[in-house]
């Protein structure tokens, strides 16, 4: 399970939106955006994390696996776009309101994709020994 280089990316994925929730991802009027104050970028950034977790378990199904991959995925853009309209909308605070910590979840997409990489090559690589047999 944890020897498969998708358990690893699904593991760094895990970490890069554990520190996003962490971390504050903007600032209005001086005073820093918490994830944790904002339960629009709180709630999908956790389920994310949560996802990737329970996708290293399903190690056995890989249909199961890359389905729960894409959901993941699918939330991290979601509490990236809420955190941006939260920083951009809120007192008419501009770009320079950004934090470094809206790249994070994007990171988190990139290791999500790595990983559902990874168990297509594991699919086909099961698909090849199927066809030696």
């Amino acid at each position: 399970m944890i020897q498969r280089v998708q358990s690893l990316w699904l593991l760094a994925a895990v970490a890069v939106m554990a520190v996003f929730c962490v971390l504050p991802f903007g600032s209005v009027a001086g005073k820093a955006i918490e994830v944790a104050s904002d339960i629009f970028v709180l709630v999908p950034a956790l389920v994310s994390a949560l996802l990737c977790l329970v996708a290293i378990f399903l190690y056995r199904s890989h249909g199961r696996q890359k389905a729960v991959i894409v959901a993941s995925m699918a939330f991290a853009i979601i509490s990236e776009a809420f955190a941006l309209v939260g920083v951009l909308v809120a007192d008419g605070a501009g770009f320079s309101s950004l934090s470094w910590t809206l790249l994070l979840p994007p990171a988190a997409v990139v290791a999500q994709i790595a990983a559902w990489r990874g168990v297509n090559a594991d699919q086909r690589l099961l698909r090849s020994y199927d066809r030696l047999r």
